[in-house]
């Protein structure tokens, strides 16, 4: 009970702090569209990109440090703690140092690289060096967050993101109105913020895990070996999602143009909160599913990665239908400088980006199952298939039948959703000894819950009249309600229903007890 009640804490924490960071996200693309340009928005998400592209460099031991570092803390076994933790962050301060060189290079010629309006240039390198150094801040200081996970403590890393973002959203606030606007305020604010998150990062780590420590006598090549036989693989999947999705803004810059490129920008906005949404909620279960998988306990893994996905399914597929048919009120109210034709054409690229997204709300957990069983091989093959026919399709599309930038949203969604429909659920029954069918069945209850709702919204839809941002907000806040409903009572069992029904009865109890103490 206590465990499950830390991770609804977690999650808790984690959606406010997700919450603050939308509202941040959502105005300042808004106001950057506005008084910058929709021109070199693009630039801030491509420059993102570049920081995966060198990420796959890191992920290899990064991927994997929490499993180890929890592992042999639950078994009590601080040397191997020590090890695995102590060269893992050795490792990454030597790396930030000699990233440096190739970062100031890549930022010095970059103009050369990229087609950039000529007025932006120093404003977009600018903003390149702080999101890059950002980049390498977090590097060194990331795997202290090892100790948060380790001991199920993923709350006090969202309270400090919902401060840093909150920093962030005061410090651009300032820099925008007090300066004449430009793009890199966007870097230096986060880079700012950063240095508190680390800071934030090493007070929890003294705290929580006072016998992990960074010493030299404690760097292992051995158990680098170790984490890198799995990290590996890990990284191979990180190219492979680049290959699949990290690519597009790229390719829309040099094949098609830096204008559409900032509206694909615009569009995977919403999109990119809603999946990161989905993926906060699956990582709340993560540190438990890891401790679980500790006890060698497969089928209670089996039930806790299905009720995961049941949590992610209900939470995250109402934002995602939502926008899909509230998108055509949602985006001419929040873009109102930009002409309708580019709005349709946003709306368009949002759906394409969308589409696998209805997959990866229910199925996002058992990406987790891989790492925790250490079996990535096969599923990380399979994605660099599919990232190397994303690459070919898009560009004999682009380039022989000029099919523009809608070629590079659908692709990649058309096949990320077959592979997450068609692969990833018999590929997680194989590894957890059950019935290739175990996971459909919960999938196809989903679907059916997704089919329900996608109906009743649309029908909101069609007899409300949306003309303001108070209207939207009534008429959104109504199917969104209407629409939780419905998945409460198709996705969750009889006996789940009556706990989550019982925690709220008692939550409401304990309040009005406090209050009559008062």
């Amino acid at each position: 009970m206590e465990k499950n009640k830390q991770v609804l804490i977690n999650m808790i924490a984690q959606i406010i702090s997700f919450i603050v960071n939308v509202g941040i996200s959502f105005f300042l693309t808004a106001f950057i569209v506005k008084n910058i340009g929709k021109e070199i928005f693009g630039f801030w998400g491509l420059a993102n990109n570049f920081v995966s592209y060198i990420g796959v460099l890191t992920i290899a031991l990064n991927s994997t440090v929490n499993r180890f570092v929890t592992i042999s803390l639950h078994k009590k076994d601080y040397t191997s703690a020590n090890k695995y933790f102590s060269s893992v962050a050795l490792a990454n301060i030597t790396l930030s140092a000699i990233l440096i060189i190739p970062i100031l290079l890549l930022v010095t010629f970059l103009d050369n690289m990229l087609v950039i309006p000529k007025e932006f240039v120093i404003d977009i390198k600018l903003l390149w060096l702080f999101i890059f150094i950002n980049f390498l801040v977090n590097l060194g200081s990331g795997v202290l967050e090892v100790s948060t996970f380790a001991k199920n403590r993923l709350d006090m890393v969202a309270t400090t993101t919902i401060i840093s973002n909150t920093t962030r959203a005061l410090l651009l606030i300032i820099l925008f109105n007090l300066l004449s606007p430009h793009l890199w305020y966007v870097g230096l604010a986060l880079l700012i913020c950063t240095f508190y998150t680390a800071s934030a990062r090493y007070r929890f780590f003294k705290r929580l895990t006072p016998k992990l420590m960074i010493k030299r006598k404690y760097f292992d090549w051995k158990f680098m070996k170790e984490m890198l036989l799995i990290g590996f693989w890990n990284s191979f999947n990180q190219l492979s999602i680049i290959l699949i999705t990290g690519l597009n803004l790229l390719i829309t810059n040099l094949l098609i143009g830096a204008k559409d490129m900032s509206l694909l920008s615009v569009a995977v906005t919403i999109p990119t909160q809603i999946q990161s949404f989905v993926q906060i909620v699956a990582n709340t279960f993560s540190p438990k599913l890891t401790a679980t998988y500790a006890k060698g306990d497969l089928s209670v893994l089996a039930k806790e990665v299905i009720f995961s996905m049941k949590v992610t399914g209900y939470l995250g597929s109402i934002p995602i239908i939502g926008l899909m048919i509230f998108g055509g009120d949602f985006f001419p109210l929040w873009l109102n400088t930009v002409s309708s034709a580019d709005i349709t054409k946003i709306q368009l690229l949002s759906i394409l980006t969308l589409i696998p997204l209805i997959g990866n709300t229910f199925i996002n957990p058992l990406f987790n199952i891989n790492t925790v069983l250490a079996k990535v091989k096969i599923p990380v093959l399979t994605n660099f298939l599919i990232g190397i026919l994303n690459i070919v399709i898009v560009y004999v599309l682009i380039r022989y039948f000029n099919l523009g930038v809608y070629t590079v949203a659908g692709v990649s969604a058309i096949l990320v959703l077959g592979r997450m429909l068609l692969f990833v659920p018999i590929y997680s029954s194989y590894i957890l000894k059950l019935s290739w069918l175990t996971f459909y069945k919960f999938l196809l209850k989903g679907f059916l819950s997704l089919t329900i709702v996608t109906f009743v919204l649309l029908s909101i839809k069609f007899v409300t009249d949306i003309n303001s941002w108070e209207s939207l907000a009534i008429v959104c806040g109504i199917a969104g309600i209407v629409g939780y409903f419905i998945n409460f009572l198709l996705i969750f069992n009889r006996e789940e229903k009556r706990t989550v029904i019982n925690v709220l009865k008692r939550k409401f109890k304990n309040k009005n007890l406090t209050r009559r103490a008062e």
